[in-house]
């Protein structure tokens, strides 16, 4: 699975600067790099980077942390409110078996990435 994020730079100061402010270091990284949006691809191998919180073998449901990009889960497809407990469900969606939410810390990839990691997940296995 490939997400793709569109990430905004926090630059920091290397030496301490009592009169510095971060914004002063995202004006610098703007004027001297980029003021572009960066482009990263992340690549989460399902052996070493996705751990499964919890699931249920009986229905296919399951929660699982995507390592430091996020969370992803899958229940049933039901019309019954569904809690994860997570602060900000970034996406759902359902398919005809599945309702599936993902949930990303900081940076959120790009719709057209999240398009392809739906259509990657397809109606599961």
């Amino acid at each position: 699975m490939t997400v793709v994020a569109d990430a905004t730079v926090d630059a920091q100061p290397v030496a301490a600067d009592p009169g510095f402010q971060p914004a002063d270091g995202r004006e610098w990284f703007a004027r001297h790099v980029s003021a572009d949006p960066l482009r990263l691809v992340i690549e989460l191998d399902p052996r070493s980077d996705i751990v499964v919180l919890d699931h249920d073998e009986t229905t296919g449901s399951f929660r699982a942390s995507l390592g430091h990009v996020g969370a992803l889960a899958r229940r049933p497809r039901s019309a019954e409110p569904w809690d994860l407990g997570w602060p900000n469900v970034r996406y759902r969606w359902s398919t005809t078996r599945w309702d599936w939410a993902l949930y990303f810390y900081g940076a959120a990839p790009t719709a057209r990435s999240v398009e392809a990691l739906i259509e990657h997940l397809g109606d599961g296995v």
